[in-house]
């Protein structure tokens, strides 16, 4: 992420630890991404696990928990990208 996007996405997050309901439109956005994916009829469970962790990835860098260096973060892309083309195979 840009710095510019990572301060905006920040920015949202504080706003919403103030105000929970702000974060339901992306509650839902993100419930028809998953409800999605287990209709897309590919291996559901595979796909939402690989869903959900490049999510989980970007938010602990979000929130700056975690720290890869870029070679290690394009490692760990590659690996998600290539378990999501065994998936659609």
């Amino acid at each position: 992420q840009k710095p510019s996007e990572k301060a905006q996405a920040q920015a949202i997050l504080a706003a919403a630890s103030e105000n929970p309901s702000l974060l339901e439109p992306a509650r839902n956005y993100l419930r028809s991404l998953i409800d999605r994916v287990a209709s897309s009829g590919v291996k559901s469970d595979l796909a939402k696990v690989v869903f959900l962790a490049t999510e989980g990835l970007q938010l602990l860098e979000l929130v700056d928990l975690i720290r890869l260096e870029p070679a290690e973060r394009q490692r760990i892309q590659s690996c998600l990208t290539q378990l999501a083309q065994e998936i659609q195979s």
